[in-house]
């Protein structure tokens, strides 16, 4: 469905400012009066009046009948009379261009005012020179705080919002809302209107919070002036209403239309574009409502309004168009909708281009009607292209975002990703190859964010460009300031002038800038040949996948199904498994129960029956396979899982974890641990009731380095709990620490050990860049808070500061490691400044830099657990040293005992150091000879490698 947003285009206002003849002046001013109030029925009456008197009293080369012709055509425009607009302001171009040349900002006004009508028209190419040219002129001649020359940037950035070309138009609606607060303030008409027109930008890029927070600020003037029966105040309150209709709020988003209507309807008439898309959008309401003879008669009354305003060659005409077509398509009037569908795609295709998003959304529809209908070989060829263009989309969308938006962004593309799998699987026995186009597209978009900003992190990082570096260093200095400023009281933070929102606007804005430096690693097109090739002959690759399924009777189920790779198959072979609702019952368990399907045999095998049992025959002849999990199934540690042999997975395979499939391209790539200078910190038996003199002398030394059942303790999460207890002292820690500490330096390494009150966090920070080390083992407690829903909060609202680990929106601030003296703190105790606190969330993990570290051992528990996003996986701790570039992690799935993680850890050491195995192989064989001591799972299972 296409919900159409109003786009405010500041038109220009010309004022006569001579004395003419009595009749003239009251024609004149009454046109102005209804002109600048939007009445341009009663406008057009006397503009048309006026017009004739100033060319009898002063000849068409003179600046008032100039004027008085541009503000007409621009009424004339806003009424919806574009051949009439055309002539009025053609003729004022030529005239303005004999008068005073090309040069002079009479003659941007006229290119502007055609610009605008072009944009209204639809006929972008026309247009964007204008606007060019306009804004060249405007520039050279009056400057770039000249308001004519903002109003030149407002127009340019919304020409590119309509064409897709969002980069270009963030930028330049920045720069005019900029300029507009410096010269005109923040309560000036024009401001609110450079509010809305960015808060469509956000909307159209799925930024739906930062949307409405413009659109609500930008009514509010309105409100004031010019007032509620203007059509500035209605665009704006349509395109609030347009987000509510979009993030479902359905009756609010009525109300809000049937305003936008009778304002409309008062000031302009119903012969109206304007008009005409307000009942489009009130229409998509009632449909979405259920209502669908109210939505018929209005679509019907809408898409007849556009044909006679426009024609039939623009883009509202054939989005009203495809509106229809998804009504009849609901209704299962398939050939109704099929007609529409294809003329809206022909539309679109001639005025907006095959590549932009409003094109793909029409392939996209029509291809899902003929799989309704049964035309598979229609919809095969649609989906193609539509999967195409969604690479395109990607690859140039995330280029100018930061990762919050490159999120909000890959959201509003999943739902024609999710028809497209659901129509591979439907698809795959007569198209086998339609798989491999699957798992292109999957390995394309998974874990897309992370990878684009690792890879983004990892170019600056190597780049040797000192303005780059002295960019990132900016970024990694406001975000050390806005965790810090988090943790702190409102007082405490007003007493040091930090303001999180304003920090948080800041890190955005640098973080997008230096996006734009960098290759953001997602131009590669890695498929299924390129995995084939990558594995022996022994070895499988299976990506799970979920998706929302669009198959009538289980319509906006989530479907799990894994797509396998081996060098034997033609194609990738995919299997359908079980519902997400299937999963959950086995493992979506509160924090205390995590691991309750470890611990149960019947669980582990339901388990194995829904994820593995059904790949089990195309497995055969296979002992080793790369799992790359999806969604709920994060939380599952597949070795364990109970086969119908009465063995689990392990037994019969080698399992390896990959966050990508690609990864396992890469793997050729990967540099072993012994190429490189041996170094090590080794983190165990830490102190974290260290008082406020040992914290403070502690971190001194650190000052200069920075910029600025089972009887043995658990090494435990706090999880989900309101109670903030006190992190008890892990003995078991400490000769962890001490037997792997002294098994490195016996084998080369320089290893750098923090116990009792020097294991705190400056140390961990001191790790940074050129001191990261290639081996980091760090044995203490960790913390993981799920998403509470409604009681998530924004860091401002959160009474008090430590309630960030627990309630924050942001997951990487609910998951972390803990330090020496965290207690403190963590307990309710005040920040001693200067001194870090001690817990060491992962949000401040990704912004050091470990390049240098091969292998990240988290000898804590559940710190493999975060919030799941999807195909975005988990955002936890894993997650945040991979963005500061830690190549391999071990991390746990839930509680282990102290002695059984010490064991673990000390026997993988041996092997990877003394045996001299790989550190796969190393680790196999440490969780095997645990496993012989403690047979049950949950001692040794809980660990995985990524």
């Amino acid at each position: 469905m296409t919900v159409k947003s109003f786009t405010a285009i500041l038109i220009f206002f010309f004022v006569s400012t001579c004395l003419f003849a009595q009749s003239f002046d009251e024609l004149n001013e009454k046109f102005i009066v209804y002109y600048n109030s939007g009445d341009y029925k009663k406008a057009i009456e006397y503009g048309e009046k006026a017009l004739h008197q100033a060319e009898i009293k002063f000849g068409k080369n003179d600046t008032a009948y100039i004027k008085i012709l541009n503000k007409l055509g621009e009424s004339y425009t806003e009424n919806s009379q574009y051949d009439k607009a055309e002539i009025l302001l053609q003729e004022s171009l030529k005239i303005t261009k004999e008068l005073f040349g090309e040069n002079h900002p009479d003659y941007a006004v006229s290119l502007n005012n055609l610009g605008y009508l072009y944009t209204v028209i639809g006929d972008y190419e026309k247009a964007e020179p204008l606007y060019l040219e306009a804004m060249k002129i405007d520039k050279e001649v009056l400057g770039e705080k000249h308001p004519d020359y903002v109003i030149d940037l407002n127009n340019l950035a919304t020409l590119y919002d309509m064409t897709g070309d969002y980069e270009k138009s963030e930028s330049l609606y920045l720069e005019a809302l900029k300029i507009r607060k410096e010269i005109l303030g923040e309560k000036h008409p024009d401001f609110a209107i450079s509010l809305c027109n960015l808060g469509i930008l956000y909307d159209n890029l799925g930024q739906y919070k930062k949307a409405e927070e413009l659109f609500l600020e930008a009514i509010g003037i309105q409100k004031e002036i010019p007032g509620v029966n203007h059509q500035d105040y209605a665009q704006t309150v349509n395109n609030l209403a347009c987000l509510k209709l979009k993030t479902g709020d359905y009756k609010n988003a009525e109300t809000f239309f049937l305003e936008v209507i009778d304002i409309l309807k008062n000031i302009l008439g119903k012969q109206n574009n304007y008009y005409a898309i307000s009942l489009n959008n009130l229409a998509n309401t009632y449909e979405r409502m259920r209502d669908y003879e109210k939505s018929e008669r209005l679509y019907k009354e809408a898409i007849e309004l556009f044909k006679e305003i426009f024609g039939e060659k623009h883009p509202d005409y054939a989005s009203a168009l495809s509106n229809l077509a998804g009504l009849y398509n609901k209704t299962g009037e398939y050939e109704k909708a099929e007609s529409l569908y294809l003329k809206a795609l022909d539309i679109r295709k001639e005025m907006l281009g095959e590549k932009h998003p409003d094109y793909t959304n029409s392939l996209l529809n029509l291809a899902t009607l003929y799989v309704k209908a049964g035309k598979y070989d229609y919809a095969d060829t649609l989906f193609k292209i539509a999967n195409e263009n969604y690479l395109y989309q990607l690859r140039s969308n995330f280029t100018f975002l930061s990762e919050k938006q490159k999120i909000d962004y890959l959201n509003t593309i999943n739902s024609g990703l999710d028809k497209f799998y659901s129509f591979a699987e439907k698809r795959k026995k007569d198209v086998p190859s339609i798989v491999g186009d699957m798992l292109l597209l999957r390995i394309a978009s998974k874990g897309v964010v992370l990878n684009s900003t690792v890879h983004m992190y990892k170019k600056i990082k190597e780049s040797n460009d000192p303005d780059l570096l002295n960019k990132y260093n900016e970024l990694v200095s406001l975000k050390s300031s806005l965790i810090n400023a988090q943790t702190l009281t409102v007082e405490e933070r007003n007493k040091r002038g930090l303001n999180i929102a304003e920090l948080e606007s800041k890190s955005e804005a640098v973080e997008k800038q230096l996006s734009k430096f960098a290759d953001m690693g997602i131009n590669e097109n890695i498929g299924y040949e390129d995995v084939k090739n990558s594995l022996k002959e022994n070895e499988a690759a299976v990506e799970f996948v979920d998706y929302k399924s669009s198959v009538a009777d289980e319509e906006d189920t989530i479907v799990y199904c894994a797509v396998i790779i081996k060098k034997d198959l033609a194609n990738p072979e995919l299997i359908r498994l079980c519902s997400l609702d299937d999963l959950k019952n086995l493992l979506d368990v509160p924090a205390e129960n995590r691991n309750s399907y470890v611990r149960n045999e019947n669980k582990c095998s339901r388990l194995y029956n829904l994820t593995f049992k059904p790949l089990m025959e195309i497995l055969k002849g296979t002992d080793k396979i790369f799992i790359s999990p999806s969604g709920i199934l994060n939380k599952v540690s597949f070795e364990i899982l109970k086969t119908d042999e009465n063995e689990i997975l392990s037994d019969k395979f080698k399992i390896r974890y990959a966050g990508n499939l690609k990864d396992i391209v890469a793997l050729n790539d990967n540099i072993e641990l012994r190429s490189k200078i041996l170094t090590a910190a080794v983190y165990g038996g830490l102190i974290y009731d260290a008082d406020s003199t040992e914290l403070v002398r502690n971190s001194i030394k650190y000052r200069g380095i920075l910029n600025e059942d089972f009887k043995y303790d658990n090494r435990t999460v706090i999880s989900g709990l309101y109670e903030y207890r006190k992190w008890e002292y892990l003995e078991g820690t400490l000769k962890e620490a001490d037997s792997i500490s002294l098994m490195l330096e016996k084998n080369g390494y320089m290893v750098n050990k923090y116990t009792g009150f020097e294991g705190n966090e400056e140390s961990f920070k001191s790790l940074n860049g050129n001191n990261s080390p290639v081996i980091l083992h760090i044995s203490t407690h960790g913390f993981f808070n799920p998403e509470t829903g409604e009681d998530s909060k924004n860091e401002n609202d959160l009474p008090v500061p430590r309630e960030i680990f627990r309630r924050s929106n942001n997951p990487l601030l609910r998951s972390g490691l803990i330090f020496a003296g965290a207690n403190r703190v963590w307990t309710g105790g005040r920040e001693i400044e200067g001194v870090e606190n001690g817990i060491l969330t992962a949000y401040e993990v990704s912004n050091m830099d470990l390049r240098n570290t091969e292998l990240v051992v988290l000898s804590a528990c559940e710190t493999g657990l975060g919030d799941i996003k999807g195909g975005e996986g988990v955002f936890g701790l894993q997650r945040a040293f991979k963005v500061a570039g830690a190549k391999n992690i071990i991390m746990s799935l839930w509680k282990v005992p102290d002695e059984a993680t010490m064991e673990l850890m000390t026997l993988f050491y041996k092997n990877l150091l003394e045996e001299k195995m790989q550190r796969e192989e190393a680790f196999d064989e440490a969780k095997n000879q645990i496993r012989k001591k403690y047979n049950e799972p949950y001692f040794w299972a809980g660990f995985i490698m990524n």
